[in-house]
């Protein structure tokens, strides 16, 4: 009913919803289902009518059931404050479930309680109602105690509120609550890319090999500049300076740049007219738009490309040129992250990028395939690490 109405009001349902979902709300109304439950028994005898067993349940635990299916309901509410979609929507279809559990929990459960216990009373069998059993005992009075209630009064209460079982649950309380400390500190969120499949899954030796293979190179990394005039001598410099501060990054193998690519072309090429760079190393404004034009255009067969190793033409994927003034709209550099494995690599190499595109001065951001996936868990480990701070100190 809570994913038909999130459906109705067009929330995007993940897989991950359709998966967890069921068992999360199976888990959360469960519990009052046995209080319902029990309550009923305690309350219910043969003498009394079903409908007076039926409000004198509700009247005992409805209350506390509504104010913890209200507290499950707000907790979720409050997960819609997320910066992450797939989040918002998993709190917007849990707190529906919780909702309609609930609904239901106090309506639909209670009148098929309520016809069992009629079923019981009148001799009918379990799986077939219909039938009567003249004998058959029917449902026992509130004065019976269960096996695990007798348990609970004789042995558990009496041993736990003992002086030495008050000491016991101390230390252990103790013992529990140091190690839960130390897990939270050290605790490393993320999810092992071959775990997510069945174990007779095809991609799981492909990641096994992937390891073995690929130990050079790791993911395509790209840094996307735009909306900046990149003729201009201080934009060259800064693009050279992001240049050199992502090669010294720890996270990244190689990186090339169509700017250094056309000042090596510009001083290291033959030229007729001859073409000099400015005192500073940058390509003259006045002539950036002529010359860019003029080495993205220059061939592979170059007598500059084939003998130095100065090749334009590839990095016209790398440039979205305005055909009318020739200026630049979006440039990019390409290059290779590190090989990465798990999540806790995947989402430093995240961090170390965009530390290093942010300090730039630049309007530039780093973009790698996994980098949609992984966010998410960057974004998680901020808040972990503001929630385990206090605990470190």
């Amino acid at each position: 009913i809570a994913v038909g109405i999130c459906v109705l009001f067009g929330v995007h349902m993940s897989p991950i919803i359709s998966e967890v979902i069921p068992f999360l709300i199976l888990a959360i109304g469960v519990d009052n289902m046995f209080f319902l439950v029990n309550t009923y028994n305690e309350i219910q005898t043969p003498e009394l009518a079903v409908e007076k067993c039926m409000g004198e349940t509700l009247a005992r635990v409805g209350e506390q059931i509504a104010i913890a299916s209200l507290a499950e309901f707000l907790a979720f509410v409050v997960g819609l404050r997320s910066v992450m979609p797939a989040m918002k929507e998993f709190c917007v279809y849990a707190a529906a479930a919780v909702a309609v559990n609930f609904v239901l929990q106090v309506t639909t459960f209670m009148s098929v309680l309520s016809l069992d216990n009629k079923r019981q009373r009148r001799g009918g069998l379990d799986c077939l109602p219909c039938i009567t059993r003249p004998g058959l005992r029917v449902a026992k009075s509130g004065n019976e105690k269960g096996i695990v209630r007798k348990f609970v009064e004789r042995r558990y209460s009496p041993t736990i509120l003992s002086p030495r079982g008050k000491d016991l649950t101390f230390i252990a309380f103790g013992v529990l609550l140091f190690f839960g400390i130390i897990g939270t500190i050290s605790l490393d969120m993320g999810l092992s890319q071959s775990v997510a499949f069945p174990e007779d899954s095809e991609l799981i030796p492909f990641f096994d090999l992937q390891k073995t293979l690929f130990t050079d190179l790791g993911p395509p990394l790209y840094i996307v500049a735009r909306d900046m005039n990149f003729s201009s001598p201080e934009i060259q410099l800064k693009m050279a300076d992001l240049m050199s501060t992502m090669e010294s990054v720890s996270t990244v193998h190689s990186l090339v740049s169509f700017q250094d690519y056309l000042t090596r072309w510009v001083s290291s090429c033959d030229h007729n007219p001859p073409k000099k760079l400015l005192p500073t190393g940058v390509v003259p404004p006045e002539n950036y738009r002529e010359w860019l034009k003029e080495f993205i255009h220059t061939p592979l067969n170059d007598s500059c490309c084939t003998g130095k190793g100065i090749c334009g033409e590839p990095f016209q994927m790398d440039l979205d040129i305005d055909e009318t003034t020739g200026d630049i709209i979006t440039g990019r550099m390409r290059g290779f992250f590190k090989p990465a494995w798990s999540s806790a690599q995947y989402t430093e190499a995240i961090r170390t990028s965009r530390a290093a595109t942010d300090s730039s001065g630049l309007n530039a951001y780093p973009y790698s395939v996994f980098i949609v996936f992984f966010e998410e868990y960057r974004v998680a480990r901020c808040f972990c690490a503001c929630a385990r701070a206090p605990l470190a100190k």
